[in-house]
């Protein structure tokens, strides 16, 4: 991996760990931490590892709140982060 990807994974891990805690509103998405980002070599796609904290809800009904909003953190991050392309998030 290279630096740049290194970089980019700490950074939208660092960025969509704030937006989520203060931005998302869904109910579906109670107390996450994103315990990694895989960003792919071609910058389309990222993989957002996350964990539920504390475990009191259903992580199948959170994994939904958090892809149903996807297109928003994408969104929050291309007006936060100086890059050309924004990838996916999964």
């Amino acid at each position: 991996m290279s630096k740049r990807l290194a970089r980019l994974n700490e950074q939208l891990k660092r960025e969509m760990s704030g937006l989520i805690r203060t931005q998302v509103r869904d109910p579906r998405v109670g107390l996450v931490t994103i315990t990694g980002v895989d960003v792919a070599a071609d910058l389309g796609s990222a993989k957002v590892y996350v964990r539920e904290v504390g475990g009191s809800e259903d992580l199948a009904t959170t994994l939904e709140g958090l892809a149903a909003a996807a297109p928003f953190l994408r969104t929050s991050l291309g007006r936060v982060l100086h890059v050309r392309r924004i990838p996916e998030l999964r």
